[in-house]
């Protein structure tokens, strides 16, 4: 009887051993696959008053001047009687898109957010997407506008500046059944290396843009001025 038991005994020790190793195995197993997403902080993103950039564009040089007015940051860039701006807000969020303007030739479109768009969150992890949904107001006339962003991951881009590990984003801007699709390549410290814009504008500017083959346009880093 007391033999039994013993036996008994070292059964059960042996049964809970083995289970004990295998949940050791396969907690190890997850350990081993686990890694966390990798996260990009806002060094994506430096903006400072005074910033000056020469991009060669599929239009000639540009210059991207940025300048500080208040709590908000005026990008532009100008280049053959072409003129782009856009108002931005630097938050913790991220990078916060209020107001753009294009100037093309004789004519101007300025576009409103009555709900300003968080254009590029910050921090953003690995395969990130995000989604924002406002009203806009463009030549007096007030539309609804979306925009839908992922970060798409990294890539080495060269160009004549030098060669860059950036990450790579693209935003769909929608509004009035058009589409625009703007794929940028951001790098530490440096900000915006390489955009590709393929652009579907509304708005008298837009009709000049078709007009004028400027449907499509690409941006790549020259020279940092300052």
């Amino acid at each position: 009887m007391f033999s039994n038991y013993i036996k008994i005994l070292h059964l059960s020790l042996l049964i809970s051993t083995f289970v004990f190793s295998q949940a050791n195995s396969e907690m190890a197993d997850l350990n081993v696959n686990f890694t966390s997403p990798k996260i990009y902080d806002q060094k994506y993103l430096p903006i400072e008053d005074g910033l000056e950039y020469i991009y060669d564009t599929s239009i000639g040089e540009a210059e991207l001047n940025v300048t500080k007015c208040e709590e908000s940051y005026n990008f532009t860039i100008s280049t053959r009687g072409i003129e782009f701006k856009q108002i931005f807000s630097k938050t913790r969020k991220g990078l916060i898109l209020n107001e753009t303007e294009n100037s093309i030739l004789f004519g101007s479109t300025v576009t409103k957010y009555i709900t300003p768009i968080t254009r590029i969150p910050m921090p953003l992890t690995e395969g990130q997407t995000w989604f924002e949904r406002t009203s806009q107001i463009i030549d007096g006339d007030t539309t609804e506008v979306t925009m839908w962003g992922k970060l798409l991951g990294e890539e080495q881009i060269t160009t004549e500046a030098g060669t860059f590990s950036c990450i790579k984003i693209q935003l769909k801007f929608s509004s009035n059944g058009k589409t625009d699709t703007i794929t940028e390549w951001l790098a530490q410290d440096i900000g915006l290396v390489k955009t590709k814009a393929e652009l579907k504008t509304n708005g008298f500017c837009g009709s000049l843009q078709s007009l004028l083959g400027l449907e499509t346009v690409t941006f790549e880093l020259k020279k940092v001025k300052s």
